[in-house]
């Protein structure tokens, strides 16, 4: 049994905007509140609470993306029946049309959504800690979301192209006919700008909250 596989672009686009509003608001908030002093006068370090914060963002992130998983098995399952919890459809591979039960297939794209996801939610968190506006973190983030992928390929003539962050991010390209925005990229080059940027980002946002004087 084949059939087309189901986007979940829509699903994951707002799963991307909670995870960027919670994520960019996180710190921020507690500088804007100032409940941030409540926080630093008790007897647990700063590295801490920046660690907690970022966990619970993390949480929240991997448990939106098991919920739609959820709700969307249970949709198929009453639409469709216990037939078609794992049929077989047809994918874009690079090499061409393949086959492949829809569990593994959604799977598959489900993991490397829930990457984007987390890079995004990283990156309005360190916004959150480094500018203490939540306003400011969400709305770069968010036009980081709707614009970097697009920029990237406006750039993808020029080799450095394949060294920015959203040019790197969509790792399902390598397991579709569309490929990387060059031709020299592969999977594991994008995973290590990936971890390169994260670590840039987690550094950063770890030493300006360590180093931030809160009057």
């Amino acid at each position: 049994m084949k059939r087309r596989f189901p986007s979940i672009n829509f699903a994951t686009s707002l799963l991307n905007l909670f995870a960027i509003i919670i994520a960019g608001g996180s710190v921020a908030n507690e500088f804007r509140w100032g409940t941030i002093k409540q926080l630093l006068i008790r007897p647990i370090s700063r590295g801490t609470i920046l660690l907690s914060k970022y966990v619970a963002v993390l949480v929240f992130v991997l448990l939106s993306v098991l919920s739609l998983l959820g709700v969307s098995f249970f949709i198929g399952l009453i639409m469709y029946g216990v037939p078609a919890v794992n049929p077989d459809i047809l994918v874009n591979r690079p090499d061409g049309l393949a086959s492949n039960d829809i569990l593994s297939e959604i799977l598959l794209q489900s993991g490397f959504k829930f990457i984007n996801i987390i890079i995004l939610a990283t990156f309005g968190f360190m916004l959150s800690s480094i500018f203490r506006s939540s306003a400011l973190a969400i709305g770069l983030s968010m036009f980081m979301m709707f614009a970097g992928t697009t920029a990237a390929q406006a750039l993808s003539q020029y080799a450095w192209a394949k060294y920015i962050l959203f040019a790197n991010t969509d790792l399902s390209v390598y397991f579709t006919s569309f490929g990387p925005i060059r031709e020299e990229m592969t999977m594991g080059f994008s995973a290590a700008v990936i971890v390169v940027y994260m670590v840039i980002f987690i550094a950063a946002t770890w030493l300006v909250f360590n180093k931030r004087n809160v009057v």
